[in-house]
């Protein structure tokens, strides 16, 4: 049932000696074993370089949804504080517009 193939020092099949049920078989091993390969070779990369790929992708993606509502939140804050016409931590609206085009303004530079 087997040969031993000089050449490359391996053991190989006789396919015509196999029958359908056991080359069925063989292929789920051969499946089978690849599948593990994978898992272990996935845990190693992550035991290697620290799970980066995965932590990299999840952290790009937290990090731009928090800074999405912080956005948000100061949007809305800047809304309601114009809004609310007396004062906004001891500025009105229009010093807090002018800080901001100033601000932006020395950066574009």
């Amino acid at each position: 049932m087997y040969i031993l193939c000089k050449k490359h020092e391996s053991i190989i099949f006789c396919m015509s000696d196999i029958s359908v049920n056991q080359k069925l078989a063989l292929a789920q091993q051969i499946r089978a074993q690849n599948a593990q390969n994978e898992g272990d070779m996935s845990q190693r990369r992550q035991v290697l370089y620290g799970g980066e790929e995965i932590l990299e992708e999840n952290r790009s993606l937290r990090s731009f949804r928090i800074r999405m509502i912080v956005t948000i939140l100061l949007v809305c804050a800047l809304l309601l504080a114009d809004q609310f016409p007396p004062s906004f931590f001891r500025f009105d609206m229009n010093q807090v517009y002018e800080m901001l085009s100033e601000d932006f303004l020395n950066n574009k530079k």
